[in-house]
């Protein structure tokens, strides 16, 4: 990516099929433990494909071009900046072209993982866990 820092490419070494259209009109393709990525049945590879999940971690700890959390720039934890600068994308062959690629972002900034808890911030959380998995 021109003009941003270092990045660390984590590439998913097999490929996975995309997932069918579940009830909520939407195609779960990638799980990691109970967390699930997903796209509206409309966007990217259709069921079946094959795809390639990519995670972009900036090396500096800058905030990522289009990071998946999607957080504001200020925040309620000393390292919330940090969740900005991991990005999710999915790659795939189009059968009658080349390759295909699409970054994913939470879908919602403000979904909490206890909604009794305001401080239990999901896409900070998941975002974190990411950065903390792969350094």
């Amino acid at each position: 990516m021109p003009g941003v820092g270092p990045v660390a490419n984590f590439r998913k070494t097999t490929t996975t099929l995309m997932g069918p259209v579940n009830q909520s009109g939407m195609k779960v393709f990638f799980n990691i433990q109970n967390f699930a990525f997903r796209i509206t049945k409309t966007e990217g590879p259709a069921p079946g494909t094959p795809i390639t999940v990519v995670f972009e971690l900036m090396l500096d700890g800058s905030p990522h071009p289009r990071p998946w959390a999607r957080l504001p720039k200020v925040g309620c934890f000393e390292d919330w900046n940090l969740a900005n600068s991991i990005g999710v994308r999915v790659e795939w062959s189009e059968k009658n072209g080349g390759p295909q690629a699409m970054t994913l972002q939470a879908s919602k900034r403000e979904w909490l993982l206890d909604d009794n808890d305001y401080g239990a911030n999901g896409a900070y959380g998941w975002a974190i866990a990411f950065v903390r998995f792969f350094n």
